[in-house]
């Protein structure tokens, strides 16, 4: 289960529902082998009698935060504390938490301290604008109590002796872009505060463990390179999930393991001297940024498209005077206060009321509802209403 399983809490993805989907690729014959390490009980190099390697071994090293005293006690890794809360600890916090990053892994960091009775506070060096964070993970943290200070920094740590009782911050402000694109944060001079902590939790970027990986397949510190399928500079090794220059989101790992099957599927094909002259999977893909069909690429896709450089269709393309105006249906929240009580899940979804209506609030696209404009405008006249009078005929000999 990977960060699945040990990284996002259960109050975001009860274990009871992550088992039952494993269980469902089990279910399809996978052979799944648990407690054994790539590189280190198995060698890469005896991955290579199999036709296709697909590596998503995720990231588990936390970036420190290069200040003095980190090392001498009352500051952790977010990935390490996640972990053994998720494996059933519960380890003293203390009664102040401060959690040091702005991504997914601090927001999570932070309210699992705040269930374990903590009061937290999360310091992030940029605006809440550039949180990398799921926006509605932050709003939740808000909600259930959570303080947030923005445009500040760790440079040092207070201790009473060898108990820690702070975090020494600096206020920053935002400068010219960085590689990253966002802003990049500058210190203000003599703008020095203290924040109580008796313990500091860090989540400022993981990295991969890449001890012993494959020589031949190219990466830096932080990514393989890996192309569009997942392939790397080495024959029929694929990579994907964390590990590859993409958001650190579930449904970009689940998407990078579906584009690699496609590789896969190609590599293989290819390889027992199958032609696939005009095969071409760009045509798979939904728009410029879109997801692409597995139906699609299996040629068994129940709908038969005829214009696959333009499947989309835009919400200007509608004609919205035949659809009742209709507001979405929000999340169910437990109250905050029940929601750090415990690890119950926190986002109950949608009631199944709420779930038909926001199924009704569909556009239907490619289903006729009757709105008559075809029967009335259809220059040649190929258009009638059927005898039963449940929607129309088409006389294609006469349509254009």
């Amino acid at each position: 289960g990977g960060v699945l399983r040990y990284g996002i809490p259960e109050y975001r993805l009860p274990k009871d529902v992550l088992a039952d989907e494993i269980a469902r690729i089990g279910a399809l014959g996978v052979d799944i082998r648990c407690g054994v390490g790539a590189g280190t009980d198995v060698a890469w190099a005896e991955l290579a009698e199999y036709d296709a390697v697909f590596a998503a071994i995720g990231v588990h090293e936390s970036r420190p935060l290069g200040i003095p005293g980190e090392d001498d006690g009352g500051v952790r890794s977010g990935l390490d504390f996640l972990r053994e809360v998720n494996e059933g600890g519960r380890p003293d916090v203390g009664k102040r938490v401060v959690v040091v990053g702005g991504g997914n892994t601090a927001i999570d960091a932070a309210r699992t301290a705040l269930r374990l009775g903590a009061a937290v506070t999360i310091l992030y060096r940029r605006t809440r604008a550039e949180m990398p964070a799921i926006a509605e993970e932050i709003a939740a943290a808000e909600r259930e109590g959570i303080e947030f200070r923005f445009l500040a920094a760790p440079i040092a740590l207070h201790r009473d002796g060898e108990v820690l009782t702070g975090v020494q911050c600096l206020e920053m402000e935002l400068g010219e872009p960085d590689a990253s694109g966002r802003p990049r944060p500058v210190p203000v001079a003599g703008s020095e505060f203290a924040v109580p902590a008796d313990l500091v939790l860090t989540a400022i970027g993981e990295a991969p463990r890449f001890g012993g990986f494959p020589g031949d397949v190219a990466h830096d510190d932080w990514v393989v390179d890996a192309d569009e399928t997942g392939g790397t500079s080495r024959v029929r090794f694929f990579a994907g999930g964390d590990i590859i220059d993409q958001p650190h989101t579930v449904a970009d790992a689940l998407g990078s393991g579906k584009r690699a099957a496609v590789g896969i599927d190609l590599a293989l094909r290819l390889a027992a001297g199958e032609s696939l002259e005009g095969v071409d999977y760009a045509t798979l893909r939904f728009g410029a940024d879109g997801n692409f069909s597995m139906t699609r690429w299996r040629d068994d896709d129940p709908v038969h498209r005829t214009n696959p450089e333009n499947l989309l269709v835009s919400f200007d393309d509608l004609n919205t005077a035949y659809f009742e105006p209709a507001g979405a249906h929000p999340d169910l929240h437990v109250a905050p206060a029940t929601a750090r009580a415990g690890f119950a899940e926190a986002n109950q979804g949608l009631s199944p009321a709420a779930a038909r209506a926001e199924a009704l609030r569909c556009f239907n696209c490619g289903v006729c509802n009757q709105c008559e404009v075809c029967l009335i405008f259809c220059p040649d006249v190929a258009i009638s209403r059927r005898a039963d009078g449940l929607g129309f005929d088409i006389a294609y000999d006469n349509c254009k």
